[in-house]
Order: C-alpha cells, then sequence, then structure tokens
C-alpha cells in the first residue's frame, strides 16, 4: 500500500484535496453548533432550501398512498423525481439512522467512494495512457467557471463569483440527486467503450438509465441522447442497423419509458415541460448588471432582425459557453496535438456530440414552471466536457512542448480562483441560517402526535439582514414537515413552481384567513414573534393549545 501511496502520489494528493473540499459544501449543514446565544441546527449554502426539501419528502413519503407533497397537503407527489428520497426514508426505517444523518453526512462520503471508484474504471476504459485519470480526477472535482473575471470587472474582486454562473464541479454535492444521477451515467459511459456488447449489458444500461432518471430528470436525458448518439455512431460505422441492435436499444427506451410514467406522471402540466425560447437563458450574461453586462448588445437583441440577430445570438453563445465552461475550454486546446489510439474515438464523438446537444436544449428552451431551471442541462453537458478537457490537458502536459506545458498550467491556474470562492462561501461560522433548538423542540413534540396536516403561516418573499437569520426569516422552505413529519398546508412555493403546482386558491385561502382553512388542518405551529391565529377568531372551529415555549405555540383544532 505504501509503495502505491509513492507511485500514486498525485492521485491520493488530488483524491485528498477533493474529499475534504467537496464534503466541506454539504457534511457541516443539519448539524447543532451554537453562535453565542444562538443555538440550532444550522445549513449552508442551497442546503438551507435544498436539503431540508428531501428531508421533507423523506420524512412524510410514506404517510399517504398514493404519494403527496409534503408543502402541499392532498397534493399528490407528481413530475418529481423522488427516487433519492424514496431511497433515504426506506433506509431510515430499516436502520433507524437519522434522515438528516443519511442525507448530509453519509449519502456525501458514499457518493465520494463510489465516484471515484467510477471515474477510475471510465479512465481505465477510454484512454490508454496512464496519466489520463490525473486530469479527469481534476476537472471531475474541481473543474470551474471564469465567473471571477465578471466578478473582478464588476466589483474588483473574486469573492462572491462562485454563485454568478453555473454550478461547477466543487459544487457538485449541493445537488446530490445530480451527484449521484452521475455514477449510472459514467456506469453507462464505461460499458459503451466496449464494442461488444451483449443482451445482458443493455439490461444494465437500462436498470442505470431508470434509476438515473429516478434520480435527476435531465441526468437521465442526457443518458439518452448519448445511447442515440452512440447508436448512430455505430450504425455509420459499421453502415447498417441490425435487427439485434435495434432491440437492444428499444429494451433500454422501456426502462425509461417505465421510469418517466412512475416518476413525472401524473402532473399538472399543460403541455411540455420545455418551451422553445431561444438564448432566453443565455441572453442574462449581457443584460444583467452582476454579470459581463454589455448594454449596447442588450439593447440590439431587441433591435435586430433576421441573420443579424441570429449572428449577434451566437456571439452571445460564444461568451456564454466560454464563461461557465471555463478552463475546461482551454483545455480543449491539447486536442490538437494529434494522437492516433489513445483514446475511444467512438467515446469521443458520442461525448462531444451530446455535450454539444444538451447544451443547445439549455439554450433554446426555458421550463415551465421556473423557467431557467433548463441550466440542469448545461450541468449534464459540463460533465461530459469534463471528459474531453481531461483528454486535452493531458495531452499539453504529455506531448506539448513548453508553450504546450505553460497552457496546463494557465489551464491548472484558471480554475483556482472560483474554487477559492466556493471554499471560502462554505468555511465561514455560523452558517446562512438556522434552525433554532426551541423550534427544534416543538418540531420533536409534533412529530409525536397523531397524524394530521399542520398550518405555519410563513411565506417568506424577502431575506432577513441579519448575519445568522433563523430558517423561517431566510427562506420559505418545508422545514416543519421536515423536522415533524407531518405535511403542511401550504409552504415552499418555489419548489411548487419547479413541479408545476397550481397552488393559486391554496395561497389566496391562507392570505385571507378562510376558515375553511381550519376544517383541513389538524395543528396550527405558530411562531409567538409573529401570532396570526387571531385572524381565525370570527371562524367555528376551536383551537386548543396544547405546547408553548418562549419561542412557538402548538395548536390542535377542536
Amino acid at each position: 500500500m505504501t509503495k502505491w501511496w509513492k507511485k500514486n502520489w498525485l492521485v491520493a494528493l488530488i483524491l485528498l484535496l477533493a474529499f475534504f473540499l467537496s464534503l466541506m459544501v454539504v457534511v457541516p449543514s443539519g448539524l447543532r453548533y451554537c453562535k453565542n446565544t444562538s443555538c440550532g441546527v444550522m445549513f449552508w449554502g442551497a442546503n438551507e432550501h435544498d436539503g431540508i426539501w428531501h428531508l421533507a419528502v423523506s420524512n412524510t413519503l410514506f404517510l399517504r398512498s398514493p404519494y403527496e407533497t409534503p408543502n402541499m397537503s392532498g397534493q399528490r407527489l407528481g413530475g418529481y423525481n423522488y427516487l433519492l428520497d424514496f431511497l433515504i426514508a426506506t433506509t431510515g426505517r430499516l436502520t433507524s439512522i437519522n434522515t438528516s444523518t443519511l442525507y448530509f453526512q453519509i449519502l456525501p462520503v458514499l457518493w465520494f467512494s463510489v465516484f471515484a471508484f467510477c471515474t477510475f474504471r471510465f479512465a481505465r476504459a477510454y484512454s490508454k495512457t496512464k496519466t489520463y485519470i490525473y486530469s479527469l480526477l481534476f476537472f471531475g472535482f474541481f473543474g470551474s467557471s471564469l465567473s471571477y473575471l465578471l466578478s473582478l470587472i464588476n466589483r474588483g474582486t473574486i469573492w462572491g463569483s462562485g454563485g454568478l454562473l453555473s454550478m461547477q464541479s466543487l459544487q457538485n454535492l449541493l445537488n446530490i440527486q445530480f451527484s449521484l444521477s452521475l455514477i449510472p451515467f459514467y456506469l453507462i459511459l464505461t460499458g459503451l467503450t466496449e464494442d461488444k456488447r451483449n443482451l445482458q449489458d443493455y439490461l444494465k444500461y437500462g436498470i442505470y438509465l431508470f434509476v438515473a432518471l429516478g434520480l435527476k430528470f435531465y441526468t437521465g436525458v442526457g443518458i439518452a441522447v448519448y445511447m442515440a448518439t452512440d447508436l448512430v455512431v455505430r450504425i455509420i460505422k459499421e453502415k447498417k442497423l441490425s435487427l439485434t441492435i435495434f432491440t437492444k436499444n428499444i429494451l433500454v427506451a422501456f426502462f425509461g419509458v417505465a421510469a418517466s410514467l412512475l416518476f413525472y406522471l401524473p402532473t399538472s402540466l399543460d403541455g411540455s415541460p420545455l418551451i422553445f425560447k431561444p438564448f432566453a437563458t443565455v441572453n442574462p450574461l449581457v443584460e444583467d448588471s452582476s454579470l459581463l453586462y454589455i448594454p449596447q448588445i442588450a439593447q440590439k437583441i431587441y433591435d435586430e432582425q433576421g441573420i443579424k440577430l441570429l449572428i449577434l445570438e451566437v456571439f452571445i453563445l460564444f461568451l456564454y459557453v466560454v464563461f461557465n465552461y471555463g478552463s475546461r475550454i482551454f483545455a480543449l486546446l491539447g486536442l490538437i496535438n494529434k494522437e492516433k489510439g489513445s483514446v475511444s474515438r467512438d467515446t469521443t464523438i458520442s461525448v462531444f456530440v451530446t455535450s454539444i446537444l444538451l447544451l443547445l436544449i439549455a439554450a433554446l428552451f426555458v421550463q415551465r414552471g421556473v423557467w431557467w431551471n433548463t441550466v440542469q442541462f448545461l450541468y449534464v453537458s459540463m460533465f461530459l466536457t469534463n471528459i474531453l478537457a481531461a483528454n486535452g490537458l493531458d495531452r499539453l502536459f504529455r506531448l506539448g512542448r513548453r508553450y504546450g506545458k505553460l497552457l496546463g498550467i494557465g489551464v491548472i491556474l484558471m480554475t483556482l480562483p472560483t474554487n477559492l470562492d466556493i471554499v471560502r462561501s462554505f468555511a465561514h461560522f455560523p452558517g446562512n441560517s438556522y434552525i433554532p433548538d426551541q423550534e427544534i423542540a416543538a418540531l420533536r413534540f409534533l412529530s409525536g402526535q397523531e397524524g394530521g396536516v399542520v398550518l405555519a403561516d410563513y411565506l417568506v418573499t424577502e431575506r432577513s439582514v441579519k448575519q445568522l437569520p433563523t430558517v423561517r426569516e431566510a427562506y420559505d422552505t418545508s422545514y416543519v414537515a421536515a423536522y415533524s413529519g407531518k405535511q403542511s398546508f401550504l409552504n415552499d412555493l418555489v419548489q411548487l413552481d419547479l413541479m408545476n403546482t397550481n397552488y393559486a386558491e391554496r395561497l389566496k385561502m391562507v392570505k385571507t384567513y378562510d376558515c375553511t382553512v381550519l376544517s383541513l388542518v389538524s395543528y396550527v405551529y405558530e411562531l409567538n414573534n409573529r401570532p396570526y391565529i387571531g385572524n381565525y377568531e370570527k371562524c367555528d372551529k376551536q383551537l386548543g393549545e396544547i405546547f408553548k415555549n418562549e419561542m412557538v405555540t402548538i395548536y390542535q383544532t377542536i
């Protein structure tokens, strides 16, 4: 073992850095800390919403059949990839391990181990060079954008640049579903490097596609596009389409359809989840004052037509790619150093074509509900681009002359500023928000009560300016459902928008304190510094106090 570490010290160094830095974005969240007199469960970054949402789904999933959303009682859980939440809920029941511990601490460590292993397997199958793994690990964990240039231009500092553009490799665990979905994608990529594939192989690919779709819709689509591209490449190579190959791909498609029906139907969507709106997600780069912001070009988007507008949009798309893909783009320059047979040519073509197609989907379409969410196709595209960029970087160091090695060093240095800012944004204490001990105590009491729906009158529209706000003051989340294990009547409207759920009528009921609400809930959760049950005094339904501490009062409908 000692000899291996000495021989592969660079791999060991990359993995060691990657382990601590990538886990930093998620592992500290969900644990109890104190800052002066403020004690409770703290959260960093997007975990204050996304992590709490997954806890809410996991802790309420088995309350109803068919499954319902935790943040809008009675609403069926459709149009959502809940496989991760199902696995967490099931594991929690079988092992009695707290779902928060599973999500924030155990899963990330397991993911890192398996993802690193899959990276090694793919590198060995794809490339004949022993040094390729260095570059693939580097981009897989540290590939980054050039967002720091935007921050430098606008504010004269790199700090705050990590969240300006799309999510980068070091931030993957902020989106654990996405991170996990990359594992079945890697398994398929590795399998398809082989020319000989039997029916059993395609059966496995179908299962991998099913799992990926259950974890992340966008990765599942990416896999489907990749397999279709691989099929076309194979047909062109063999100059025929055999019935056997076609049948094997139909088998994979069957699993894709099954996953779509299970996880994404029923849905409240009126039409396709994607709307064709070319460059709507790209143009903010030159329109937003916090980004590149070129007002002259931004104005021309609305003034020009025809071919002039198309040329302008293509130019903006080019800038969008350069800034988002960052160091990956410059690493691709290494592919100029031609080297026959070092990597799988068919895989390279399929990866390149799929990456471009996913980029185009992200650039040409918006999503119903939350329009900008098609950016997640870009995440998958950048994951695939890591494979090509790693090949380029590897060639720069192996085949390039002095200028090539200098460019390779330059590519590595380009990744530092954004990654430093990401580390800085998660290394601070205290976290971004917390759930106070008093609320945790109230929610634990509530979890021990008989089943029923909870009304919690908090729909946060503006974040508190406090250094350490409570979760309730920071974001409209599903924290009551997450820590009580009971569905709430209505909250976390952003998540409902993401799932294209129509909540307008219910929101009206909450805002007008409609008496009907009390007949639909069993418990009312009230913060003492924001009392609201007085608005229901006119109602026939009575409320009885069943819990009170210095921060929270809980009532039961009678």
